[in-house]
Parts: structure tokens; sequence; C-alpha cells
């Protein structure tokens, strides 16, 4: 805050506070599990409150940190990471227009990161590169993100098509293999589970 007395727009440290909220909510989800786990949940409700309090003052600095300087990965990524973990919250307390609107704006980010739209906007193409088509952020990680959210939204084609780009992108990413082959032997298709176990 002190900085922001001096220089509102110091856009770093927007994100930095957006962490300083998403890792408070982490640790207060975590109690509140614990407590569970030993059968308080009138004492793990208060804190689930305030991790939900804490990941939307998170997201708020993301976005701000977004308004300034839409370019930056790990900022789209904490964005889908804090709307999902409160769409998980907004599924215990049994409210689905809030889980799908949390799980829509993570997959939103997802993919605003990996078509990088601001970057291709003719006002920011200076050196007339024609960025609007050829410029993107694939990333391994970000399509692996957006397999992770389409899985988790019942999209199982979305999320075969999130995880294959993320092998494309990293052709020794575990992580997505693994997910691939829980996706294809939901389809059924367990000639590629196999072979993706087999891989892994």
């Amino acid at each position: 805050k002190r900085v922001w007395s001096i220089a509102p727009n110091y856009v770093q440290t927007h994100h930095q506070a957006g962490l300083v909220y998403l890792k408070k909510g982490q640790d207060e989800r975590q109690q509140a599990q614990q407590l569970q786990a030993q059968g308080r949940a009138a004492e793990a409700n208060p804190l689930l409150e305030r991790a939900e309090q804490d990941w939307n003052q998170a997201l708020t600095y993301f976005y701000k940190y977004h308004a300034i300087d839409p370019v930056f990965e790990p900022n789209y990524t904490r964005i889908g990471w804090v709307h999902l973990q409160l769409a998980e919250l907004a599924q215990m307390r049994g409210r689905p227009e809030e889980v799908r609107g949390h799980q829509e704006a993570a997959e939103k980010a997802y993919i605003e990161s990996l078509y990088a739209w601001v970057c291709r906007l003719p006002a920011n193409d200076l050196m007339h590169e024609r960025l609007d088509g050829t410029h993107r952020h694939f990333s391994a990680e970000m399509f692996e993100n957006l397999g992770n959210v389409r899985f988790v939204r019942g999209d199982l084609a979305g999320a075969a098509r999130g995880y294959k780009l993320s092998l494309w992108q990293d052709p020794k990413n575990v992580r997505a293999m693994k997910n691939l082959a829980a996706v294809y032997s939901r389809l059924g298709r367990q000639g590629e589970v196999i072979r993706l176990w087999n891989e892994v």
C-alpha cells in the first residue's frame, strides 16, 4: 500500500498482493479440511468463509494486474486456479450457477493467455509484424490447465484436445499423459490408454 501511494500502477505489486491473498486462502482451506476430518465442521465453516473472501480479494488484485499488463502468463494461471477453488467451495454449498461461472472464468483465462488476444490487437502491433496472424503464447502448462478445467466441466473431447496440445508443446509431460489416459479410459479407448501408460 505504501508503494501504491507513490506509484498506483506499479504493476508487479498487484500480482504479489494477489499472491498473498491466494496463499492466505489456501492456508485457511487447509485448516478447514483438517477440522472437517476431525468432525469439527462448525469450526471449519468460518475458515472456509474467510478463504472465499481472501480468494475474491486475490482475484481483485490479479485483475488489476491484468488491466495494466495483460501478457504475464503466471497471472492467468493464478486467476484460473483461484476460480477453480471458488468453484469447489460453491459446489460444497450447493450453488451450481456459481460453480459454472467460476469454471467458465477459469477456462476463459487459460484461453486468453494461450491465444494472446490483447497482444494481437492492431493497436499493439507497433512494428507491423501482423501479430494477429502469428503471435500466440502457447505453453505446455497452460494447455494442461485448459485440459484440466474442461475435464472438471465434463467436456471430455475438449479435455483430450487440451492434453494433446500440451504434449505437442512438451512430449514428456507425464501429468498430461496420465490425464489424457484418464480421459481415454472414460471414452472407452482402451488401446490409447495402454499406449499412454506404456509411454509413462
